[in-house]
């Protein structure tokens, strides 16, 4: 029989096994990624050549522009570079780190309130999804933002347990960090926090779910149904059979039909008109640049393209 120490230390030896699977998967083989985002290791380079170049997140060592990024991300990068030097494995391991925090992370978010093993299952697979070890691989700043985020929720979910306002105001701060890692892809986790916090009865019931949930919409209904391609109905009977009842509504709609004179015909004229031509892109109309941006950091010669006076600067 396992008793319950036997299985707090078996679960911290799972976790452990996988935040280090998550540690090699997003660390292995950095040291041949080389420079990764050449526009990052330009200001990454620069933030080193003196303290106003890092607290501006300059670009350049002219203090010409900054990126287009805020600094947080950049600011560890570059204090990682200072501390082990200026390689491209030196700039990279930070955001590993910051994956690996957010499996950490994921797992006591999960455990709160599904328990040990819903925990530990989310966290090995989030460590195993390959869009998740791809980018921990790179010097964007989306890992430092996931992670943030991430601590965000958890705050919140504390805050909403505890019902204390210092969980909440560390929510905002995590949020605000997140900011400051990539601007306003932080505030995306917002409109989730603030349904996942009404309480059910002060919101809409949540369609296509049996249980009210937006979870079970999202794996259920918009998830392994469509799939499998089931179907389900969902929500009080009553206030469906109200609603459609209801003139004006949905049941009582009917598509338009169209002219026939538009309609192309059989013999391939009149064909339909499609927006956009050789020089757009056809769906928007949009035109499509001809031209590509080329970072400003050569990695071979380790050179900065572009001076004010239009030289490269070593």
């Amino acid at each position: 029989m396992i008793t319950n120490k036997k299985r707090r230390v078996l679960s911290k030896v799972a976790l452990a096994l996988i935040l280090l699977l998550a540690g090699f998967l997003s660390i292995f083989n950095i040291w041949n990624e080389g420079y990764s985002n050449g526009f990052y290791t330009a200001s990454v380079k620069s933030m080193l050549t003196s303290w106003k170049n890092f607290f501006f997140v300059s670009l350049d060592p002219g203090r010409w522009v900054t990126v287009d990024k805020p600094p947080v991300s950049l600011w560890v990068q570059a204090a990682f570079a200072k501390v082990f030097g200026f390689y491209g494995w030196s700039i990279l391991l930070p955001e590993c780190l910051a994956a690996v925090a957010t499996v950490a992370i994921i797992y006591h978010i999960v455990k709160r309130h599904f328990g040990n093993v819903a925990g530990l299952v989310s966290a090995l697979v989030l460590a195993l999804s390959p869009i998740f070890i791809v980018v921990s691989k790179t010097n964007n700043t989306d890992s430092v933002l996931i992670l943030f985020m991430t601590l965000a929720a958890w705050a919140m979910m504390v805050a909403a347990d505890k019902g204390q306002l210092r969980w909440l105001l560390l929510s905002a701060v995590f949020l605000g960090i997140a900011y400051n890692a990539k601007t306003l892809e932080a505030f995306l986790i917002l409109s989730a926090l603030y349904v996942d916090l009404t309480p059910a009865s002060e919101r809409p019931y949540v369609d296509n779910s049996i249980t009210n949930s937006e979870l079970e919409l999202a794996l259920g209904y918009n998830g392994i149904q469509r799939i499998i391609g089931q179907s389900m109905n969902s929500g009080p009977q009553e206030s469906r059979s109200d609603f459609t009842s209801q003139p004006g509504n949905t049941a009582d709609f009917e598509a338009p039909i169209s002219d026939s004179a538009d309609a192309p015909n059989a013999d391939g004229s009149n064909p339909p008109q499609i927006p956009g031509d050789d020089q757009t892109d056809g769906n928007s109309g949009n035109t499509i640049a001809s031209t590509t941006q080329q970072p400003p950091f050569d990695e071979e010669d380790g050179s900065f393209r572009g001076g004010r006076d239009g030289s490269n600067i070593r």
